[in-house]
């Protein structure tokens, strides 16, 4: 799956692809960023019993978390710039939605392998035939973590979705 970074960029490439620059004022480009990353949340329960992974890429990797992130923050994240709140709450689910769709493009490792996209009208992990980003591995220390692997990926990421990102803000700017 991809690092918190690649999701970020991606939550920000899709703000930039739907707004208008006068919309980019700090707060909603900082909840862009942080809408990509909000699926993997999940993370922090497992934190709470030693195993970051124990609770991941469950409910919260589905549409309905994205439909349910999409009506909590646009009825919160009110800026008149972003539009009416129907407008504001498509646009902050599509910006979660973002991070799904990099999780079904994503190698996986971890069983079950997918998401459960559908939930919770199916439980069913699904996952692309094909996998476009590399995993970032986790574990319990910060060594696991912080290593090789996931730097390379971190890397692959900056330079596909940063020079992406900034493009599309540029063309719109």
């Amino acid at each position: 799956m991809p690092t918190p970074i690649g999701h970020s960029l991606t939550g920000l490439l899709v703000f930039g692809a739907l707004t208008r620059p006068e919309a980019w004022r700090p707060v909603p480009l900082a909840v862009a960023a942080a809408a990509g990353v909000a699926a993997d949340l999940d993370f922090l329960p497992g934190l709470l019993f030693g195993e970051p992974s124990r609770f991941h890429q469950g409910a919260t990797h589905s549409l309905a978390a994205a439909l349910a992130f999409g009506v909590l923050t646009g009825a919160v994240v009110r800026p008149a710039v972003l539009g009416p709140p129907g407008r504001r709450m498509a646009l902050f689910a599509l910006l979660y939605a973002s991070h799904l769709l990099l999780d079904l493009f994503a190698v996986d490792t971890s069983a079950p392998v997918g998401i459960p996209l559908l939930w919770p009208l199916s439980e069913a992990a699904l996952h692309a035939p094909v996998s476009l980003f590399a995993d970032v591995h986790h574990g319990t220390s910060w060594a696991a973590f912080v290593n090789r692997h996931n730097l390379g990926t971190l890397g692959q990421e900056v330079l596909l979705f940063g020079p992406a990102t900034a493009t599309v803000f540029w063309w719109r700017w």
